[in-house]
């Protein structure tokens, strides 16, 4: 059939080739073939070591059969012919180190013998392991195989079988060790989206301090509620203005679950400075006057029942004392987050 019957000028070519995921396929099908190779030989190299992890059987007899006919050993030999006793119609050669006495010779086959033995369980389970992982390869390259031939759907080979894409036949050779830079440069991986920060409740603010901590801070009652009721963890740090009315702050600082007994982690120095004079700030502390910040870990501050908005009460507590200083607070509202 020509070209221009099959709807194709006679200079066009199929452009299949041309994509990154059919190239990335390509690679990936040689990286499989590299790995198929090399997980044959281990497999060739494995079935010769057990088979001479078979000999232990043989020396062990050997053994046995010297043991019995010590006095029939020649002076200097490296090797004898010796009948079997309850076989006498049958001989078995046994080597011999000469510089040994027939004595010694029985120990060190019987030696050898032992050392086989436990060699050829562990040969075993590495020879099954490495039948297990050729399998799996042919099967992998197989479906490569399959996916190039498959005609494209969307820029992607299309998968004979459901599921199967170059991506998902990459991480599965990536699984089983194979070396993949080719096929991953080829299709770089997919950046993940953070995932969008949950809104705040109305009159809370998100800022950051100088190495990233995140701190909230409530600028009315109700706010303040929310940081102790519906945002705080148990190890975060919450901040107020000792004896005076104004915004309570939630340092951000908390790790994991605590281990019962263990001493509460005082929140880095720099942090809670920043985080004190944020809160003194917010509640009418003016430039270069000082403040005293009560703050303790969350898990001691609590909303008890019939208090008023904004009042709680605090179990354990802390207090330290700041200067407001100006280009720290200019700093902290360069990183805020405005919301509600």
């Amino acid at each position: 059939m020509s070209a221009e019957r099959a709807g194709k000028s006679p200079g066009e070519q199929p452009q299949n080739a041309a994509t990154p995921q059919r190239a990335a396929t390509v690679a990936l099908g040689r990286g499989l073939r590299v790995a198929c190779r090399r997980v044959e030989r281990l497999c060739r190299a494995l079935e010769a070591d057990l088979a001479r992890a078979d000999d232990a059987g043989a020396l062990r007899r050997a053994g046995e059969v010297l043991k019995v006919q010590l006095a029939a050993v020649p002076s200097g030999a490296d090797r004898v012919v010796l009948a079997f006793p309850w076989a006498p119609d049958e001989a078995i050669e046994v080597p011999l180190q000469r510089d040994l006495s027939p004595r010694a010779n029985v120990e060190r086959l019987f030696r050898r013998a032992r050392g086989l033995e436990q060699a050829r369980a562990e040969i075993a389970a590495r020879f099954a392991a490495a039948e297990v992982r050729r399998a799996a390869l042919l099967e992998l390259l197989a479906q490569t195989e399959a996916l190039l031939s498959a005609p494209e759907a969307d820029g992607e080979p299309a998968a004979p079988k459901s599921g199967t894409t170059v991506t998902t036949l990459m991480r599965a050779a990536r699984g089983l060790g194979v070396r993949l830079a080719d096929a991953a440069a080829i299709i770089a991986p997919k950046p993940r989206r953070a995932p969008p920060a949950k809104p705040l409740p109305d009159g809370v603010q998100r800022f950051s301090t100088a190495q990233g901590v995140e701190m909230l801070v409530g600028r009315h009652a109700r706010a303040n509620d929310a940081l102790v009721t519906r945002l705080s963890r148990g190890g975060d740090v919450w901040l107020h203005r000792k004896d005076h009315a104004g915004a309570h702050g939630l340092l951000r600082c908390g790790g994991g679950a605590r281990r019962k007994g263990a001493p509460e982690p005082a929140p880095p120095a720099a942090d809670l400075r920043e985080a004190a004079m944020l809160v003194a700030w917010l509640s009418g502390v003016g430039r270069d006057e000082a403040a005293d910040i009560t703050w303790t870990h969350a898990r001691h501050v609590h909303k008890g029942k019939g208090l008023p908005a904004g009042a709680v009460y605090v179990r354990v507590e802390r207090v330290t004392r700041v200067v407001v200083d100006r280009a720290t607070i200019d700093a902290l509202y360069a990183r805020r987050e405005a919301a509600g």
